[in-house]
């Protein structure tokens, strides 16, 4: 009981030198002390472990979480090690939700943070691993980093956005080629493949989406979208995780975030030398805001909701079963009344304010599924959804705008055949990865419209 209550590991194995009785007690794989030194720090392992097996558990983590990887020359055996103890957390947190239902630590209608969460920021804190984005940077020519290290750090972007914190944010941590998706020597697939069984996501894609937006959302030398985010109330911007990812398969019903366009088309990367999105307000945009999603799963018929113009774009896929996927409906307005959003580029208050100056509720339909795991690390999710505006000259009963749910009624006996004018005003396509957690999302969103020249950039939501 003793050994139990001594608060370092050192400090423990001191007192097993100091006489026969503590030794035998403390150092045999099967001591007790250490299952319970384990449930101090972390989540509850698999209850079939010995404790032998989570004694050497306790120990392999305490030495790696202890070290400090620098990633500066690349990926040695030190910072692979360190990854593969990250990767371990991140699993077995998810792992410990789904064995007891609940979260381990919940007590009441208190839910505490998970410890394995806590261990992980506190690991990642104390590294550079958030300041060094792209693998070996110090190097002539950046190596392309491994699958766990892009999960982790795509894992950790609550705390790369995170304004209380500070983690370098260059422009060099990202390829706006890559970003836009506009230089036609760069070949890009999509960020899921749909299409197969078990596709991976494309995680390098998608990190640099992230650095871009850890970039302009945290960096007050991009004058772009960094003062409406830190102007944003605390409540409103990405939380951290406080549950085991077990507890966030459900999708969350209003989601805050940005968009980036960059005009005039057409885009090469030429152009993005010096400007890397309109929101620096010299091109098109008057303002920059958040935008927010109101989302609402639903049960009707799926032909119903994601209609087959919708499919043919982005197809749902076709090897997963019916129940791990997701339909859903809503709609897209602007935080606190801004005046900008997709719709009309070159008069966007009045696309998105009705005559009254309310802010208007753009539909939105789309879905989720379930993804494999990443390098080892459960709880993605694929992410696609269309927000739109029926032309009222060719459906005359979307014209009165008098509601989201009245809208919503009478779009029941509306179906599109085409991406143009005859059925939309504009429509915009995104498709996304909502991270582990269930907390945020990020991918690309594309314009519909075949009447006009293709357009494309990044965008990220989160929940609030």
């Amino acid at each position: 009981m003793i050994a139990i209550l001594v608060p370092e590991d050192s400090d423990m194995c001191r007192m097993a030198r100091t006489c026969r009785y503590f030794a035998e007690a403390i150092i045999p794989p099967n001591s007790g002390v250490w299952r319970t030194r384990f449930l101090d720090k972390y989540d509850h392992p698999p209850p079939d472990k010995s404790s032998e097996e989570v004694g050497i558990e306790y120990k392999v983590r305490s030495i790696m979480l202890a070290q400090t990887p620098s990633f500066q020359d690349g990926e040695g055996s030190k910072e692979k090690l360190w990854l593969s103890v990250l990767t371990t957390l991140l699993r077995a947190s998810n792992s410990s939700t789904e064995s007891y239902g609940t979260h381990p630590y919940q007590q009441g209608d208190e839910a505490c943070v998970s410890r394995n969460h806590a261990r992980i920021k506190g690991a990642i804190m104390t590294s550079d691993f958030l300041n060094r984005p792209i693998v070996g940077d110090d190097l002539n020519s950046p190596i392309t980093p491994s699958q766990s290290y892009l999960a982790i750090q795509l894992a950790a972007t609550y705390l790369a956005l995170d304004l209380r914190l500070s983690f370098r944010s260059l422009r060099t941590d990202y390829d706006l080629k890559i970003v836009y998706g506009c230089d036609s020597t760069t070949t890009l697939g999509l960020l899921i493949t749909a299409f197969y069984d078990g596709a991976d996501i494309d995680l390098y894609q998608l990190l640099h989406i992230r650095n871009f937006w850890k970039r302009h959302l945290t960096n007050p030398d991009e004058d772009t979208f960094y003062r409406s985010y830190h102007n944003m109330p605390e409540i409103k911007r990405p939380k951290a995780w406080e549950e085991g990812f077990g507890n966030k398969g459900s999708l969350g019903n209003r989601w805050l975030g940005y968009y980036s366009c960059i005009h005039p088309l057409p885009i090469t990367s030429a152009d993005l030398q010096d400007r890397q999105t309109c929101a620096d307000l010299t091109s098109h945009w008057d303002s920059t805001c958040a935008l927010l999603l109101k989302l609402s799963t639903t049960t009707t018929n799926a032909s119903t909701t994601w209609f087959p113009l919708f499919n043919e774009t982005y197809p749902i896929n076709p090897h997963i079963h019916p129940s791990s996927r997701t339909y859903f409906r809503g709609t897209q307005s602007l935080d606190h009344n801004h005046h900008h959003a997709h719709g009309n580029n070159n008069n966007s208050s009045s696309s998105n304010n009705d005559n009254n100056g309310q802010a208007r509720h753009h539909p939105t339909r789309g879905f989720t599924e379930t993804c494999p795991a990443q390098a080892g690390i459960p709880g993605w999710r694929r992410i696609c959804f269309v927000i739109y505006e029926i032309n009222p000259e060719f459906f005359l009963s979307a014209v009165d705008d008098n509601g989201e749910e009245e809208e919503e009624d009478e779009e029941e006996e509306w179906l599109p055949w085409s991406w143009t004018t005859v059925d939309f005003l504009w429509a915009y396509g995104y498709e996304g990865v909502i991270m582990p957690g269930g907390g945020i999302m990020m991918g690309k969103w594309r314009n519909m419209m075949a009447e006009v020249e293709a357009e494309a950039g990044p965008f990220i939501f989160w929940v609030v």
